[in-house]
């Protein structure tokens, strides 16, 4: 594939998300954003691909263009301007989950290969409508009467994706038995057609990949993927000369403590009584780990993330939106959450 953007300056990819889903999902979310019948990008979008998704150390990044958000986002403010149409997006979006809803609120629900078919269709379906819920709210006046209703319909379905990604990797290990763990890196027309490829592209997939353009990428190196789209991808901060970071404060209070990094539910299991939690989010399935945690950093969010509503709750301090922490921060360092200043400050490096 010749490089898209030569003889242009190259836009910078930022990261936004961090997410431990499956491949599966990571297809649907980039179907759900980037089809060409998305209303909100006008077809095709402007800055396809827009999204470009990166495997690597157990996760998956999700790098964004930000001029393909703002345009995005001015689009469905434009449509906003209608005072009904927040509306319709909570109710297309609220209609289309009612749908699924008896297939992924019964934690670890396996779904028959049938229904998980419809599954995985209805979900394609109502991304769209999350994108439009997500975006919205991010662009909305806070005092409006439109954000609130946004915001009842974010809150009423909290910890959505991690109950979408447990289904999907639950009804694979049950349908692909020889495949373990490995079922979750099947591509969605693999799933469907029952042709699984060899364990060796299996493992690759689990290690690293690139998700973008509708296509899946397993020998490609970031730079690959530069050249190929003309596009940068940020790199992550560098560790050991930062020394303070900044985010916002969603529940005071000052903690000094050693550090324990969860991208996974898998990693939950391992804090220790008295660690500071720091994650790229938190969800409904952190919530043991929250409980023992002495104070929550997070990368995303904002005063109405999980992460904030829970340690409101829970009265421990807390710093969300810090965009750095979970790459800049490894387990055992010495952190303290100030929240009089809204940083993070590294006392001892591990």
């Amino acid at each position: 594939m010749e490089n898209k953007k030569a003889g242009c300056q190259r836009p910078v990819y930022q990261k936004f998300f961090e997410r431990d889903y499956c491949l599966p999902l990571i297809e649907i979310w980039f179907y759900g954003e980037c089809n060409e019948n998305n209303p909100w990008a006008k077809g095709r979008h402007l800055y396809f691909p827009y999204i470009i998704f990166e495997k690597s150390q157990g996760t998956v990044k999700c790098y964004i263009n930000p001029d393909g958000l703002e345009h995005i986002k001015e689009n469905l403010m434009r449509l906003s301007k209608d005072k009904r149409f927040s509306l319709f997006v909570v109710d297309e979006f609220l209609k289309r989950v009612s749908k699924l809803e008896p297939s992924f609120y019964k934690d670890g629900a396996v779904l028959s290969p049938r229904a998980l078919k419809a599954f995985i269709v209805g979900l394609k379906d109502m991304w769209l409508w999350l994108e439009a819920l997500w975006w919205l709210i991010e662009s909305c006046d806070e005092k409006s009467e439109s954000f609130k209703k946004l915001m009842r319909a974010r809150e009423s379905v909290q910890g959505l994706g991690p109950a979408l990604d447990l289904t999907i990797r639950e009804s694979l290990r049950k349908f692909f038995p020889a495949l373990g763990y490995l079922s979750s890196e099947l591509l969605i027309k693999e799933i469907f057609a029952k042709k699984t490829p060899g364990m060796s592209e299996l493992m690759k997939r689990a290690s690293s990949y690139f998700y973008t353009d509708f296509t899946l990428y397993t020998s490609k190196s970031k730079k690959d993927m530069e050249e190929i789209f003309g596009v940068l991808i940020e790199e992550a901060p560098g560790g050991k000369e930062v020394n303070k970071i900044k985010g916002e404060v969603v529940f005071p209070g000052r903690a000094r403590g050693r550090v324990r990094v969860i991208k996974n539910i898998k990693d939950a299991s391992l804090l220790q009584g008295g660690e500071m939690l720091v994650s790229p989010m938190t969800t409904p399935r952190y919530i043991l780990a929250m409980k023992k945690a002495k104070a929550i950093i997070t990368d995303e969010g904002g005063i109405v993330c999980h992460a904030a509503i829970v340690a409101r709750e829970l009265k421990k301090p807390c710093i969300v939106g810090t965009k750095i922490a979970s790459d800049i921060l490894k387990n055992g360092d010495i952190i303290e959450i100030d929240t009089n200043q809204s940083i993070v400050k590294v006392i001892k490096r591990r």
